[in-house]
């Protein structure tokens, strides 16, 4: 298709914490080739995530190329707990949102409106999906079970099979159970691949997006094998491995259990499958830009960053009693119990999940301690202020008073210098690195549901649910995620209206959202708060296509958060059991 100047296509390839720290060295060894070709005549930048750098808020803030404080989003959960959050039978706790929470037009809505076709596959809160000018399947966030995941809703009938989340809850946590996710992750890499280059050969279309997320579950479980894999044959610039040293084929479809080497030991056996699952993922991108053509723009972006897990835990309970907060104890039997445990070592919350994963007692920890979550909620809700963890290296501080009460402006400044003067009581080293208020990072209507004060942690330290043994604010600990988000994710672009070279000043999420919309010569709402990427975009495009800026819809925008509308308790209690996994919920 020969794209003329009203007929620019945009194809639009999401890779869930993608970092150059581990792309780098995989297209150095020719590991992944494809992207290593859109480096070479492309643009390459990094990626300056949200705050906090977590998927919901960052992908959000992509697809409406607005910052949380318009879209409303810091996480899959609502950052404040509310008198009838959730289902009826569960006041009191943090609403789980989807995508009926996420505040204004998406791009996609934008596009469709102008009369642009679009398709969209596996987005993280696209669920349940909306009508728009062509196919959308959902991603994390659908139950596992839900047959409502397409739009129009009779595209699921076309997927027997599809799988958009690993099951991560009926796995545990043990070598064989990384194992069994590496195995999962490779057949959905295959079905969700494949499902994409037929949807961009089927349909017509004029933006194309589509987002793997496997990437982001391997980093979690195994980030410790990955550096390995940064490191191996350092030195070997350039030089492409053998391929009969995967002993794989290297199609997506030829792969099944059948060629997995599981007779090896874990490091050979999860450097090799690891290697194999990013080179399938770079055939599978090279097959979705061979198919688009050469005609056709392409960005690439990831919602955030990847890099190791700290290895010192910052308790939230003892961190909330330091700061003369509401810690949530004594609010309930089984949280009392808990609590009780972890002072003394005996055992947390990580380590009885992996105790009871695979087992029915699983169901009933996820149930007892939900019970135990609400009760603390509804103690927060009383207190003048609490704590939320929003990120490893992310919190906040909710406070109970309207910001015109006489106590509400005293109350913030002594938090915010007690937070800065919270320092690590075996090193001296201060623990928290930067404190905001809520305004000087975030704008719109949607500012009310943020937590009033946002801190971050030296990378050294991670907050952790729960209580610490002996009390203790700060203990080594191995956390259950080796990797964890940071704020540098990357940003590619190739085609005919994108330069060849390196960004200066790191662009925002934000600003691909605009730079999107550009090159599809589309108007930009004037409340979007990117900026179109002027430096990735050739002269003679900036010089036909002066960027438009249009009214924002004035539709207004509430400022209070839509809960998810589940189908049944059974479906949300299955995505709060995805998100647990994940380490989202406590």
């Amino acid at each position: 298709m020969t794209e003329s100047r009203d007929q620019r296509r945009l194809l639009v390839i999401g890779i869930d914490g993608g970092t150059f720290d581990l792309l780098d060295p995989l297209m150095r060894r020719g590991v992944m080739p494809n992207l290593a070709a859109v480096v070479a005549r492309g643009f390459r930048a990094t990626l300056r995530s949200t705050i906090p750098p977590n998927s919901a808020a960052a992908w959000a803030t992509f697809v409406t190329g607005k910052n949380p404080g318009r879209h409303g989003v810091l996480r899959f959960q609502a950052t404040r707990p509310t008198a009838e959050a959730g289902r009826e039978f569960r006041p009191g706790a943090y609403t789980l949102l989807s995508s009926e929470s996420i505040a204004g037009p998406r791009i996609w809505d934008i596009l469709g409106h102008a009369g642009r076709r679009v398709a969209v596959i596996n987005v993280p809160m696209t669920y349940p999906p909306r009508p728009l000018n062509g196919v959308m399947i959902t991603g994390l966030l659908t139950p596992p079970e839900a047959r409502d995941f397409t739009w129009p809703p009779e595209l699921a009938d076309s997927l027997p099979g599809y799988q958009i989340e690993q099951p991560l809850a009926a796995m545990g946590f043990s070598a064989e159970a990384d194992r069994e996710l590496v195995r999962a992750s490779l057949d959905i890499l295959r079905i969700q691949g494949e499902t994409a280059l037929r949807l961009l050969r089927q349909e017509p279309w004029d933006f194309f997006f589509v987002c793997f997320t496997g990437t982001d579950r391997l980093q979690h479980r195994l980030w410790g094998y990955l550096e390995e894999l940064m490191e191996e044959r350092k030195g070997d610039t350039g030089k492409k491995q053998n391929r009969s040293d995967l002993s794989d084929s290297s199609d997506l479809s030829d792969w099944s259990p059948l060629h997995d080497p599981s007779d090896l030991p874990d490091s050979k056996y999860f450097l090799r499958r690891l290697e194999h699952y990013y080179r399938l993922l770079d055939e599978a991108i090279g097959r979705l830009l061979a198919a688009a053509g050469g005609t056709v723009n392409c960005l690439i972006l990831s919602d955030h960053g990847f890099g190791p897990a700290p290895e010192r835990a910052v308790y939230r309970r003892v961190l909330a009693r330091y700061l003369g907060l509401e810690a949530g104890e004594g609010v309930g039997g089984f949280h009392s119990v808990r609590a009780w445990l972890e002072r003394r070592g005996i055992l947390d919350g990580d380590r009885l999940r992996r105790l009871l994963a695979g087992t029915p007692l699983r169901r009933l920890l996820s149930r007892l301690s939900r019970f135990a979550v609400r009760k603390e909620h509804e103690a927060w809700r009383s207190s003048r202020a609490y704590l939320v963890v929003l990120h490893k290296y992310i919190g906040g501080v909710g406070i109970n008073l309207p910001p015109d009460s006489p106590d509400y402006a005293p109350l913030c400044q002594s938090l915010i210098e007690r937070l800065k003067a919270v320092c690590d009581p075996d090193t001296g080293d201060p623990i928290v690195t930067e404190v905001w208020r809520r305004e000087e990072i975030y704008r719109g209507p949607r500012v009310p549901v943020c937590p009033d004060i946002i801190f971050r942690l030296d990378l050294r330290y991670g907050l952790s649910h729960g209580d610490s043994p002996g009390g203790r604010l700060v203990q080594p600990k191995t956390f259950r995620s080796r990797g964890i988000h940071r704020d540098e994710g990357i940003l590619l672009a190739a085609g005919p209206d994108i330069v060849h070279g390196v960004g200066g000043k790191a662009p925002a999420i934000a600003d691909v959202t605009a730079t999107a919309l550009y090159l599809l010569d589309a108007a930009i709402p004037s409340d979007m708060d990117g900026t179109v990427v002027a430096d990735a975009i050739s002269p003679a495009y900036r010089a036909e296509h002066p960027v438009r800026i249009e009214p924002a819809s004035e539709e207004p925008v509430s400022p209070d958060m839509a809960g998810a509308r589940w189908r049944s308790a059974r479906d949300e209690d299955a995505v709060a059991e995805q998100l647990r996994d994940l380490g989202y919920l406590d």
